[in-house]
């Protein structure tokens, strides 16, 4: 399915692949490319990355400790994890 997004939208989709193609530590990207299994260090190591950025929670309120993005916006960090090799975020920690 092909999306129009607006203009602010493809800011924020732009801005997610920049940050992880800056900050995934490349150790952890190609393990999840060659299907090795990440150690737990692994996903610690990236969840303390994405809480630095202020992105730990993406689908908690903003009052709540979350960054209070709109569904698109959830939408796209989703797709732009998915697309850069990143380990899956966990729940709760």
């Amino acid at each position: 399915m092909e999306m129009n997004l607006s203009t602010e939208d493809a800011a924020f989709r732009d801005e997610v692949r920049a940050f992880i193609a800056k900050k995934l530590p490349p150790e952890i990207k190609r393990n999840i490319e060659k299907g090795v299994k990440l150690a737990k260090e692994d996903f610690v190591r990236w969840q303390k990355i994405l809480f630095e950025k202020g992105w730990i929670a993406p689908n908690w309120p903003k009052e709540h400790g979350g960054t209070g993005w709109t569904p698109m916006q959830r939408h796209i960090f989703d797709e732009e994890l998915a697309a850069g090799s990143t380990p899956m975020l966990i729940p709760f920690g």
